[in-house]
């Protein structure tokens, strides 16, 4: 027998807002809550939420510590898709870090516009 346990303690700011939420701050329900009503009914949601792939600056994963020349461009890419075949929409936040000066982090939350969500988001140095 299996036993499984989810906790929310609401959308505080861990090291990301993105990092450890079930949900979004507006509500929108991650692809977490999906496989957590299937692993407590056998039953799938009936409208999944998206599925984020990959986020990269210039070809680079965030563990790749990623570095930019500030007032360049940079090619930002992520890949997502939508196990229902919905409409994606993409919504871009950037952030500074808390504790140093030129460390930024780039959120991405993409929506199906049925209240699902997939998020990620890829730390950065902006060099000066």
């Amino acid at each position: 027998m299996s036993l499984f346990l989810c906790f929310f303690l609401g959308t505080k700011q861990e090291r990301t807002p993105a990092w450890y939420g079930v949900f979004t701050e507006k509500g929108e329900e991650s692809e977490v809550v999906d496989v957590m009503q299937y692993l407590w009914s056998g039953i799938w949601s009936k409208n999944k939420a998206p599925h984020l792939y990959s986020l990269q600056i210039n070809n680079k994963k965030a563990v790749e510590n990623v570095y930019l020349d500030a007032g360049s461009s940079y090619n930002i890419v992520a890949v997502a898709s939508d196990p229902d075949h919905d409409n994606l929409s993409y919504r871009w936040k950037l952030l500074p870090e808390l504790t140093r000066v030129g460390a930024c982090r780039l959120f991405v939350y993409i929506t199906d516009g049925n209240n699902n969500v997939a998020t990620a988001n890829i730390p950065f140095f902006v060099k000066k």
